[in-house]
């Protein structure tokens, strides 16, 4: 169409029914939510220290569960308070998080 090659007039794709959108899963958490969260995941389970640290690392990137799982102590920057976070294309970025 762009190109001139298709008249608007004449586009058949114009006619055609686009498919409803899906609901959402859910929105976002409040934040009495997102403090339970934390306080279940701070308090019990086999390794509390290290299930609080992901779950704050979620809140404070939004990153996906296998940027988490595939994180390596070199993805630290401690003197900068930044994390390395790889992309699926096989990017990467630094994300600043507050100091703990």
């Amino acid at each position: 169409m762009r190109e001139g090659l298709i008249d608007p007039s004449d586009n058949p794709a114009a006619a055609a029914r686009l498919p409803s959108r899906r609901a959402g899963r859910g929105g976002m958490l409040t934040s009495e939510q997102l403090r339970e969260v934390h306080r279940i995941a701070s308090t019990t389970g086999d390794d509390p220290e290290l299930d609080e640290l992901i779950v704050m690392l979620h809140i404070q990137t939004a990153c996906e569960r296998q940027v988490v799982i595939d994180l390596a102590l070199y993805d630290l920057d401690y003197d900068n308070c930044l994390v390395r976070l790889r992309n699926r294309g096989g990017g990467f970025y630094w994300h600043p998080l507050s100091p703990v």
